[in-house]
């Protein structure tokens, strides 16, 4: 029953906000019927699922949950209690995977902090053209050129590593370009003093190359593919990505299914050229860093990852192991602490909430779990006269939009609202953030 109200909650924020919406600009207004709707949702759900753990909360403020099941999905922060707040009010609420990862808590590092890492829009549109064949005569017949065969050969042996959900081509994915991201990248990478890779440079083989940033922060699409439906008498579809239609991996499986770490990830350079079956650079692969890929990094040095993207905190649930996603691969690869989303969040809005995220974390200095909450309260209190100076400047209107009419036209707007209007009130801007792991404050930055 919980879980069904989760997702009838879930299913209200996203269905009303988000139609026509791709982490895009703005989400749409909800009505006030349909407020009213998922005001009572929410509040019907926060009863079910927070109300009997209160008395035994008691004046604790900070909460650390393990959650299991539909639970995995619920930012609990964003459920409306009936005197017309948030959880998030009177709350400081964070995540374990599994209860056991408390006990990671204040360890030390595992690895060497390496300088801090942002990737941020990326080139979704990567491609080469197909290599054109050189022919040499011998005798009657035309043969390719030794230096021809050796790199049609590597780029072959190339592909055929690469692993990859079985579902992705026939998905319904799409990934269009963030321009909202790049302003968030740059401003976040001035502050931390960070590396920044943009464009071309977010290429999968880059990416899984990396050692130990101490902080790893990602402005990009995520995904995830539904779980596959179980058919415990039915036969291996022999669709599944080939490398899993060996008979090792067959034996280790009784449910016939692939890998759930394949299916979420997140869209690097390239990502859209291999959704549409053109021609990548080999070391962009197949554009798709999935969770799988994420688990075999080496991030034992990283104090903070956090993916400012959308969907990347699902997964598929397994009973005591927590999600086997993103959420999940993060914490095998090291990072002690995660922030991720659980739904869509429009560009404007988590642009100006992770600034303010960071300038909370670094400046301030508040643990990370605080950081966090203190910028999701800010970005649903702020008003257009706040941020138009930093946000809704002529020059920033123009990297924002990229060149969209629709999204300048949204821009403008905006930013002829009121000075004292609050335009991202509703918890599709704010809610969906959670923080994993470690709540501690950062460390001193290598």
């Amino acid at each position: 029953m919980i879980d069904q109200m989760i997702m009838q909650f879930r299913r209200f924020i996203t269905d009303e906000y988000e139609k026509g919406n791709d982490r895009g600009l703005m989400a749409n207004e909800p009505s006030a019927k349909s407020f009213t709707t998922l005001s009572k949702s929410g509040a019907e759900l926060q009863e079910a699922v927070f109300g009997p753990l209160k008395e035994a909360i008691g004046n604790h403020r900070r909460i650390l949950i393990s959650p299991a099941g539909g639970l995995t999905q619920l930012p609990f922060g964003s459920l409306p209690t009936n005197d017309g707040k948030y959880l998030t009010d009177d709350y400081v609420i964070s995540y374990l995977s599994a209860g056991r990862d408390i006990l990671r808590f204040g360890v030390g590092h595992a690895g060497k902090a390496e300088e801090s890492l942002v990737i941020a829009d990326p080139d979704f549109d990567l491609h080469v053209e197909r290599p054109k064949r050189i022919f040499q005569l011998r005798g009657r017949h035309k043969i390719e050129s030794n230096a021809e065969q050796q790199k049609c050969k590597a780029l072959e042996l190339k592909q055929l590593h690469i692993r990859q959900s079985g579902d992705l081509k026939r998905s319904s994915l799409r990934f269009n370009r963030l321009p909202g991201t790049k302003e968030e990248g740059k401003q976040i990478a001035k502050m931390l003093g960070a590396r920044l890779w943009m464009g071309r440079k977010a290429m999968e083989s880059k990416v899984k190359a990396i050692s130990s940033p101490y902080i790893f922060h990602i402005a990009t699409h995520g995904f995830f593919l539904p779980d596959q439906k179980r058919y415990p008498n039915k036969e291996p579809n022999e669709s599944i990505s080939l490398s899993f239609m060996g008979d090792s991996i067959t034996r280790l499986s009784n449910t016939q299914l692939e890998n759930p770490l394949l299916r979420s990830g997140l869209a690097l350079a390239g990502a859209k050229t291999w959704l549409e079956g053109k021609n990548l650079p080999a070391e962009a692969e197949d554009g798709l860093l999935t969770a799988e890929d994420v688990s075999g990094m080496n991030l034992l040095g990283t104090e903070l990852v956090v993916l400012s993207a959308c969907d990347t905190g699902l997964g598929e649930v397994h009973i005591s192991e927590g999600v086997f996603g993103l959420r999940r691969s993060f914490v095998l690869a090291g990072a002690k602490t995660l922030v991720m989303s659980l739904w869509r969040v429009p560009d404007l809005a988590s642009a100006i909430l992770m600034q303010r995220f960071y300038y909370n974390l670094v400046i301030l200095n508040l643990d990370r779990s605080e950081a966090l909450r203190n910028a999701q309260i800010y970005i649903r209190d702020v008003t257009v006269g706040e941020i138009k100076e930093q946000w809704l400047s002529k020059r920033i209107l123009k990297r924002l939009s990229g060149g969209n009419e629709n999204v300048m036209h949204d821009l403008q707007r905006l930013k002829k609202s009121p000075d004292n209007r609050c335009p991202f009130t509703e918890c599709i801007y704010w809610g969906a953030y959670v923080c994993q792991g470690d709540i501690g404050r950062l460390s001193n930055n290598p």
